[in-house]
């Protein structure tokens, strides 16, 4: 994060990237819902659906409340490459709600 907000040293998209990724994929529940942040939007990564999906995915099952709650919007609207699913969607909200919402430190969508 120090290198996607520039604390303490410059910012710089790639080292960020390179170390969101890293922390994602040793299990990290924000690093993973930043993946998903990232490829939804095409912030960093090739924008891909069903990548976002999958790093949502993981971390709403590691217990990230932000990536719950992207999930049953995917749901809800039948995200390309999922099928709409509304009892998927309010078991994903419903789970958001009694979820500890995450740090601030990630930043906002769009901040790439």
């Amino acid at each position: 994060m120090m290198y996607v907000r520039g604390w303490g040293t410059p910012r710089e998209r790639e080292k960020a990237k390179v170390w969101i990724a890293r922390a994602a994929q040793a299990g990290e529940p924000q690093a993973m819902r930043l993946m998903g942040e990232m490829a939804h939007g095409g912030f960093g990564l090739a924008r891909n659906g069903k990548t976002a999906l999958f790093w949502y995915r993981k971390s709403a099952e590691a217990g990230n409340r932000e990536a719950m709650q992207r999930l049953a919007a995917a749901y809800g609207s039948g995200s390309p490459g999922l099928a709409a699913g509304l009892e998927q969607a309010k078991r994903w909200q419903a789970r958001a709600a009694k979820a500890e919402s995450a740090e601030p430190l990630l930043p906002a969508p769009g901040a790439f």
